[in-house]
């Protein structure tokens, strides 16, 4: 007679112990596959088109907000997983799903024994380590003992793995994975939808259980009780990978990009998600395989350990619950009518992707009640420039000086240019953690209205404010380092320029953006902070002797007299 179940039943603490054993192994194998996944789905996304590893929209010589200073060690990691290919993947395939069949194969197969215990033929006696006397040669004798007894145990050692056993393990395991690969071919053939997905898993759970499950003759189970066993494997299977999050759609990166360039922070969250959800679902896995490969648990463990896979499963779902049509929406303001304001992403084409124009500024208004056009709030008026006969570079032609031009009452993208829309737009910023699909377009509204008013600082610290919190590198850098380079050296200018050299805010990643910092503090008189910008980028000591004794490229004083328009003061 055998054992009853309940008799032979497991402690709880055993029994815990090896599901967490087995459910972690799955769940590494499970992260392992999703890591590879996020590097072939972001890393698009992220590097510019090409050979070289340059990011997108972060320009040499330019310091980077460290929401794009990317961890260079991580994309290199990244493209090794991706580039993947040929008998380095197969062979990286068959160590993983070779190592999770080995520990299936030991959880169904209670025969199977890979490590056996060798049995010495010898006599009791006859090699054993002569008594030790008192003597004179005592230490030799056990010296003598402890060299015997250690060969034995290299003895045993050595022939602690039957390799014949593991032979026919490895057989087994064949003999499951050509089936499930015709399975899956199959199943490709067959329209997307759930049938597919029926089919691979309640297939796979079929060869498992037929091929692989194995007991002592006596309490052998018959043929159609191990079908329906694999039926139901296979079916849990199916189940938890419909929970585990795919891999980010098109769709969705395509949202992302309404923020600007694929950043850290939105990676951290895609990726930490997506890992999370797939170690759970295949913990969920190695739990139902623990479950349903002991025929010897109580009703009560049975229960247990089924709600191991279910509340695996449940929280697979809900990690990735923001990545929903509806959460982008309320999250990020990623609505369909957003979306079509933006030009379709392309990874050749900076700025492509984000929403801008006067369509997204209607909707930014929309939702701000901001005024749109010419009002009586903000009216057009006049301006007089100064220009040398030639005219300016970058500016048409104009055959006298002065002259007059007229500045429209409303910024570039259509909304009315009052001042009283601050306020307003700045607390949309900060309620959204800056984190919006609009972000671009009411940052440039801030920028137009400083721009309206010939207002350089405010200009600057709206540039450095997106920068910062939802960077647009592409739309802003240039203009920015334009502006701090011929700005007056006023105090609040300098504390900005202070700002840009912060390096917990932004980073200075190559020699150039270095050599930039000296060459903008050189240009205000900050000699000292110059050079310490100029030692970080390794000039050489003839290059900080000439700083150290050169005047600042600026004027101190104060300009009297007055301005006379057709012989009348203005």
């Amino acid at each position: 007679m055998t054992p009853s179940p309940t008799s032979a039943s497991p402690s709880w603490a055993r029994l815990l112990i090896r599901v967490l054993g087995v459910g972690l192994a799955f769940a590494l194998v499970g992260v392992l596959i999703g890591l590879r996944t996020v590097a072939i789905t972001t890393l698009p996304h992220i590097l510019q088109p090409g050979p070289e590893m340059n990011i997108q929209e972060v320009g040499d010589g330019l310091p980077a907000p460290h929401l794009l200073d990317w961890n260079l060690n991580l994309l290199e990691g990244l493209q090794t997983l991706r580039d993947l290919h040929g008998a380095m993947l197969f062979g990286m395939g068959a160590l993983l799903f070779g190592a999770l069949g080995l520990l299936t194969i030991s959880m169904l197969d209670r025969t199977l024994r890979l490590f056996s215990t060798p049995n010495p033929t010898e006599k009791p006696g006859v090699n054993a380590a002569p008594p030790l006397e008192e003597s004179a040669e005592g230490d030799s004798a056990a010296s003598t003992a402890e060299e015997a007894r250690g060969s034995r145990e290299a003895e045993a050692l050595e022939g602690a793995l039957d390799m014949a056993q593991l032979g026919r393990v490895l057989l087994r395991l064949l003999a499951v994975g050509i089936p499930v690969g015709a399975i899956w071919w199959v199943a490709d053939l067959l329209p997307p939808g759930p049938i597919p997905t029926a089919v691979r898993y309640l297939g796979l759970g079929l060869a498992v259980w037929l091929v692989l499950r194995r007991e002592p003759e006596e309490a052998a189970p018959a043929w159609g009780r191990l079908a329906q066993m694999g039926a139901l494997f296979g079916a849990g299977l199916g189940a938890l990978a419909l929970c585990a999050m795919p891999a980010p759609s098109a769709e969705l990166m395509a949202q992302f990009h309404t923020l600007g360039p694929f950043r850290c922070d939105i990676w951290d969250l895609l990726a930490g998600r997506l890992l999370f959800s797939q170690g759970l679902a295949w913990f969920g896995a190695g739990a139902l395989l623990v479950l349903l490969s002991r025929s010897d648990l109580r009703l009560g463990q049975r229960v247990g350990l089924l709600v191991l896979p279910i509340a695996a499963g449940l929280l697979a779902l809900l990690a990735q619950r923001p990545f929903s049509a509806a959460a982008m929406a309320a999250r990020y303001d990623a609505t369909p009518e957003v979306l079509q304001t933006a030009v379709p992403y392309d990874p050749t084409k900076a700025t492509s992707g984000v929403p801008a124009g006067q369509a997204a500024a209607r909707e930014l208004a929309q939702r701000l009640n901001l005024p749109i056009g010419a009002q009586p709030a903000s009216p057009d008026h006049s301006l007089v420039l100064f220009l040398p006969p030639e005219g300016l570079a970058g500016m048409p032609y104009l055959p006298q000086s002065p002259a007059t031009v007229r500045i429209s009452g409303y910024t570039e993208m259509g909304l009315t240019a009052t001042p009283d829309t601050i306020p307003t737009v700045l607390d949309f910023l900060k309620r959204r953690d800056y984190r919006t699909a609009l972000a671009w377009a009411a940052n440039k509204h801030l920028c137009d209205i400083a721009a309206k008013d010939l207002d350089q600082t405010a200009q600057i610290v709206a540039s450095f404010r997106d920068l910062e919190n939802c960077p647009h590198p592409k739309q802003l850098t240039d203009g920015l380092e334009g502006m701090l380079f011929t700005c007056a050296a006023s105090p609040e200018n300098l504390a900005l320029l202070d700002h840009w050299a912060d390096e917990a805010r932004f980073a200075h990643p190559d020699r150039e953006s270095k050599v930039l910092m000296g060459r903008m503090y050189e240009r205000v008189g900050e000699t000292e902070k110059a050079l310490l910008w100029y030692q970080k980028a390794e000039m050489p000591r003839s290059f900080m002797a000439r700083v150290r004794t050169s005047p600042p490229n600026f004027h101190e004083g104060v300009v009297t007299g007055v301005l006379r328009l057709n012989g009348h003061p203005l």
